[in-house]
């Protein structure tokens, strides 16, 4: 089977961030979803060839997601003489961050710089579901589409404070009949909107869980409850990719997030570091961490329309080779 006839898609390990790349099913493509750090995107993307990049999506503003954002898009055009066609971005109506205001101007610098004459090098366009633009991009990529959020949806998290994770994207990759979610960091308010809009269209085999695994509160929205068990039965995926660095200070995943993925039968959980959750004798000892991150899955990577099912890699197997080898009991037993 040709590489056009699959699409590959790599959750990278960044550290306690996240980085995705989406090779495909167009030859030469990608989709590039937040980049923490440049450096294993612009790897993936030179390994694969590519020379044209259909979307780049920033799912919210925070910096482990934005970080090397601006630097990928800047050395593929610049140094790899790629094109981009559109870039999507959290229009951040909660705070306005330093992050997000100097993001933001390296975006236009980036698409329209200095002395350029021309046509723009990118469009810009809002990281929404309702957007003209944002539509059209979507279109081209084949395979791509925003779930969340919708202006109502901005609208109405503008009003709440401290919650900026309310307004990141989430977006639905589908070859083939078969489906990856990508939650970016959106809580338990977002996803609850997102049930009601589409309690039976978010199903997916492979789902990248939203906020590096971190604690979700339940929220009652209408006499209508969301946790992190009935988001994961309306997703029903049979693979779970969690973004962690190994000496995160957040405590990420955290062990009911672990313990809610790993009771259900036949979900697969793959973390692309191993953490303090995962490094210990048992569950109340933690065993001191190793000084350098520790590789539990790495880079996963989901290839669709291979099969009857995607294909994750590392296997069952080659990941229990690696968990065997440092791991305590409390992590060898869920995997």
């Amino acid at each position: 089977m040709s590489s056009s006839e699959v699409v590959r898609v790599y959750c990278l390990d960044v550290g306690q961030g996240d980085a995705t790349v989406v090779i495909g099913p167009q030859p030469g493509r990608a989709i590039l979803v937040d980049a923490y750090r440049a450096d294993p995107v612009l790897d993936v993307l030179r390994d694969h060839k590519v020379t044209r990049l259909s979307l780049a999506l920033l799912t919210h503003s925070d910096y482990d997601h934005s970080a090397g954002f601006a630097a990928v898009l800047e050395e593929f055009i610049e140094g790899m003489s790629g094109r981009v066609d559109f870039v999507a971005f959290d229009l951040d109506r909660l705070e306005a961050t330093g992050v997000w205001k100097r993001l933001l101007a390296r975006l236009r610098d980036l698409a329209c710089p200095a002395g350029h004459l021309g046509s723009r090098r990118f469009e810009l366009c809002p990281a929404t579901l309702d957007h003209t633009v944002t539509q059209r991009a979507l279109r081209r990529t084949l395979i791509a589409r925003i779930l969340y959020p919708t202006f109502d949806d901005l609208n109405y998290i503008a009003r709440l404070r401290g919650m900026p994770n309310e307004a990141s994207a989430v977006l639905l990759l589908e070859w083939r009949g078969q489906r990856m979610l990508l939650g970016g960091d959106l809580g338990a308010l977002g996803w609850a909107a997102l049930v009601r809009r589409m309690p039976d269209d978010l199903r997916a085999h492979v789902f990248r869980f939203p906020h590096h695994g971190g604690r979700f509160v339940p929220v009652k929205v209408n006499g209508k409850s969301i946790s992190q068990e009935g988001l994961l039965e309306h997703v029903r995926p049979s693979a779970v990719v969690i973004s962690v660095g190994t000496h995160n200070n957040r405590g990420h995943p955290a062990p009911g997030t672990v313990r809610a993925i790993c009771s259900r039968k036949g979900t697969r959980l793959l973390c692309t570091e191993a953490t303090r959750l995962c490094l210990c004798g048992n569950e109340q000892e933690p065993a001191p961490l190793p000084d350098g991150p520790v590789p539990c899955a790495g880079t996963v990577v989901v290839t669709l329309g291979s099969g009857p099912r995607p294909i994750v890699v590392p296997s069952r197997a080659e990941h229990r080779r690696v968990t065997d080898g440092f791991a305590g009991p409390a992590c060898r037993k869920r995997h």
